[in-house]
């Protein structure tokens, strides 16, 4: 279908269609906080996902620009964007199968604010920055967990602890100063959690030592949200928990919920948007918002837009 993009230039009064593409799909979407007006989409071009490709525009949306093309990689589509807030240059973008997330493709790295891109790591669906350390970053897919203290040059593994041949379909991180926890949805499993020591006065050269992975939560009977594939999470600042939303339970059941975890509890939270999965979240930090766009529901190709101010959802 034809990837079109629809947005508002005064204030949500008005909304006009902008097409970026004949046929593909949006996946990701990343807004530059320190370059004014920079905006990256990423998805897929060409009919049944003709390969991964990222859009940018430099006027918040009015025109938009193909930066990047993986016509090598058929069938996988950009499907994470993350930046280095330190550096607004610095940007990764993960690619995984236009048919889920339990198929990782490439990772690339662009220096010079998206206009160039560099493959920087052989699998990663998705993609994080750690706040507290800029030069830190965390990929998962297909092949587990891999983190870089040095922006992307050099990649290593930290599965160990997760169940063998794991396969990672969401991650988040928190902000934490004493300890520091890493989120870990798997592919048909529940949330796992990585807790290392922290940092007060970030950022710092090179990692302390690592605490290692546990399940999220670690109590007995657990209340928890149940094994799934496709859903999706984002770390929200404000209240200090990862929020956690739908995904699917099997072929035919998927669900709606919304989870929040505080590092030591989850809590279930009602209210949500339909059931869906392989959605979109972001976390808006200047709002203290969650941000949710599109999914898969039955097969069919989700559009809408809601987000979550921690108690409630409202579709936008």
């Amino acid at each position: 279908q034809p990837v079109t993009l629809t947005a508002s230039f005064n204030g949500g009064v008005t909304w006009a269609d902008i097409r970026l593409s004949d046929y593909g799909e949006v996946r990701a979407i990343l807004f530059n906080p320190l370059l004014d007006g920079q905006i990256l989409l990423g998805g897929a071009t060409g009919i049944s996902g003709g390969g991964p490709v990222i859009w940018r525009s430099l006027d918040d949306g009015a025109t938009w620009a193909e930066v990047f093309s993986g016509t090598a990689n058929y069938g996988m589509a950009v499907s994470a964007l993350a930046m280095n807030e330190v550096s607004p240059t610095l940007i990764y973008a993960g690619s995984g199968s236009v048919y889920g997330r339990d198929n990782s493709g490439p990772v690339w790295r662009s220096t010079d604010g998206g206009e160039t891109w560099t493959m920087i790591h052989p699998t990663g669906t998705v993609v994080i920055v750690d706040p507290l350390r800029p030069s830190t970053a965390y990929i998962g897919g297909s092949a587990g967990v891999f983190r870089t203290h040095d922006a992307g040059d050099t990649w290593t593994p930290m599965s160990n602890g997760l169940p063998p041949t794991s396969t990672i379909t969401a991650l988040a991180i928190d902000h934490g100063n004493v300890t520091q926890t890493l989120y870990a949805m798997l592919h048909n499993d529940v949330v796992w959690k990585y807790t290392r020591a922290g940092s007060v006065s970030p950022p710092v050269a090179a990692a302390p030592l690592p605490l290692g992975w546990s399940l999220a939560p670690s109590a007995s009977p657990p209340i928890a949200p149940l094994a799934r594939q496709g859903g999706a999470m984002v770390y929200d600042t404000q209240r200090a928990r990862a929020i956690l939303f739908g995904g699917a339970l099997s072929a035919t059941l998927e669900v709606s919920d919304t989870w929040a975890f505080d590092g030591q509890k989850w809590l279930y939270l009602s209210g949500s948007p339909a059931p869906r999965q392989q959605h979109a979240m972001a976390y808006d930090i200047k709002r203290g918002r969650t941000v949710l766009f599109g999914g898969l529901s039955l097969g069919r190709t989700l559009s809408d837009t809601w987000e979550f101010d921690g108690k409630s959802w409202k579709r936008i």
